[in-house]
């Protein structure tokens, strides 16, 4: 009876530790990421007393992505510090369902997560947007910032990237009205390309709209151009067809620049493909140890990088140096973005997933 009393008890000793291991250790990895900005990201002649012709109002938008395991509700908020001269104007949060909002104090906000964040692999993404207004008026040529900090609120996941869990938006002051007066930038699906749609509604001396692409939300890639009207008061419609998505989560906006150089950038839009033909730049995918680029002639290759998700370059290669193979074993586990620059100038990129 003793033996068995003993055995039973180093049973359960022997679960109580498992248990504390799994505590410890067990908990699920993610990796969330956040990015923010100003809309517009230039206000001409920005001041607490709009007169005709500027604007004192915009939105301040904060970009949430996550790779990676779900996380547990209540996990995590985000801290957002306010900047001087720009307040949050009282007005309705566009926030999602799965998240709250609060005010601390006059100068700091506060966005919890109240439902599970869920992902398997595949970056997720969440826009919250928050009114803003000018509070005083700004010198020409300044720029105010609000920041982001992720806080943890229960030890319920691992973080497996740290260093990407802040970010600031910052907005250009000046005294130069915008090219355009962009109303609506919509960005959908079409089969195995997306369809970029835009239409303003006032042009003064625009030159032409950049359309960029990214994977990461770090590393921006020109596609192409369409020329503006140049000048206009009525609405005018635009259109791009992007013929190379790639699997996941594409990220478009618009780069509207002036005939003096100017420029101002559209808010983020973004579309997600699943199972479209294999025609990666990069194979096998997932990979382990050897990368292989899928390019018939190096000649005619300019440069060969690859980025983590924090957009920090990981490996660069031009000239003698390009190789159709890439080591990776040095690299750790999780997402990274690899991108191949043509000497005629044209942009490719693909996501891939290392493992071990």
């Amino acid at each position: 009876m003793k033996r068995n009393n003993f055995i039973q008890y180093c049973l359960i000793c022997a679960i109580m530790f498992l248990s504390t291991l799994t505590a410890s250790f067990g908990q699920p990895m993610a990796d969330i990421q956040l990015n923010a900005e100003y809309m517009p990201g230039y206000f001409p002649t920005y001041s607490a007393t709009p007169v005709t012709g500027t604007s004192a109002n915009g939105t301040f938008e904060i970009y949430i992505s996550k790779v990676g395991a779900d996380i547990p509700a209540n996990s995590f908020s985000i801290i957002v510090a306010l900047a001087s001269g720009v307040a949050y104007s009282g007005q309705s949060v566009t926030i999602p369902s799965d998240f709250s909002f609060s005010q601390i104090s006059a100068s700091s906000l506060k966005i919890t997560q109240i439902a599970a964040y869920p992902g398997s692999g595949i970056s997720t993404s969440r826009v919250i947007s928050i009114p803003v207004q000018a509070t005083a008026s700004i010198p020409e040529g300044t720029s105010p910032n609000w920041t982001v900090q992720v806080q943890r609120e229960q030890p319920n996941y691992q973080d497996n990237v740290t260093g990407n869990n802040s970010a600031e938006g910052r907005v250009t002051v000046g005294s130069s009205p915008l090219p355009v007066k962009l109303i609506s930038f919509l960005v959908t699906k079409e089969n195995t390309v997306a369809d970029l749609k835009w239409s303003t509604s006032e042009e003064f001396n625009s030159e032409r709209f950049d359309i960029e692409h990214s994977l990461n939300e770090k590393n921006w890639n020109l596609l192409g151009s369409v020329k503006a009207k140049g000048e206009s008061r009525s609405t005018e419609k635009y259109v791009y067809v992007h013929q190379g998505p790639s699997n996941g989560e594409n990220l478009y906006r618009l780069k509207m620049i002036d005939r003096d150089g100017s420029f101002a950038y559209s808010r983020i839009q973004s579309v997600t493909f699943e199972n479209l033909k294999a025609n990666s730049l990069v194979f096998p995918n997932p990979a382990t140890d050897l990368l292989k680029l899928s390019v018939k002639d190096l000649t005619e290759v300019k440069t060969v990088k690859m980025f983590d998700l924090n957009g920090t370059t990981v490996y660069s290669a031009a000239g003698n140096a390009l190789s159709k193979n890439i080591d990776i074993r040095s690299y750790g586990t999780g997402t990274y973005v690899v991108e191949i620059a043509g000497k005629n100038g044209q942009v490719q990129t693909s996501k891939i997933v290392i493992i071990r």
